[in-house]
């Protein structure tokens, strides 16, 4: 019977290429791809709402912890400050979102999500839990819950500072 570095190795992606043996040697390197994969179906199913991903992180953190300013929307997203306006430019443009004046510094505008906008992220929010329910369907409840606390593990312990 085949291990699962076997199976690993004599796979073909959607792209048609084997997966190189190097998938199966380096953990980060099957992390890669499994994120590009998760990003390129992802991405495909946000295009039915004509919006990408960027704008979906966005939308989803106005909505969590709006009204927020430009800069804030940046740092939150970690972009830089020309991309942010990008960003927020083509959601003003859909009607997903607007600049108001900011309650806290009357120089300065604070984004908020249209009635549209709030719409667009429930449906995004659904076809993003339908997007993971596909990509991790091969992985029991328990599997997918203990590769999520593992992962989170890692991001913990990757952000803290080094001493």
């Amino acid at each position: 019977m085949p291990s699962e570095e076997d199976k690993l190795q004599g796979t073909h992606s959607s792209r048609g290429s084997p997966i190189s043996p190097a998938f199966s040697r380096w953990t980060s390197a099957i992390l890669n791809y499994l994120a590009l994969i998760a990003r390129e179906r992802f991405c495909a199913s946000l295009s039915t709402l004509q919006i990408s991903t960027k704008q979906y992180a966005a939308l989803t953190i106005i909505a969590m912890y709006g009204p927020l300013t430009q800069i804030e929307l940046g740092r939150q997203l970690g972009i830089d400050r020309s991309t942010t306006v990008l960003v927020i430019d083509e959601l003003e443009r859909l009607g997903l979102a607007e600049r108001r004046r900011d309650p806290r510094d009357r120089r300065a505008h604070a984004l908020t999500l249209t009635e549209k906008g709030q719409e667009t992220l429930a449906s995004a929010d659904k076809l993003a839990a339908e997007a993971e329910d596909e990509f991790y369907a091969p992985l029991s409840s328990a599997e997918r819950e203990q590769l999520h606390a593992l992962l989170q593990r890692l991001v913990v312990s990757l952000e803290r500072e080094p001493e």
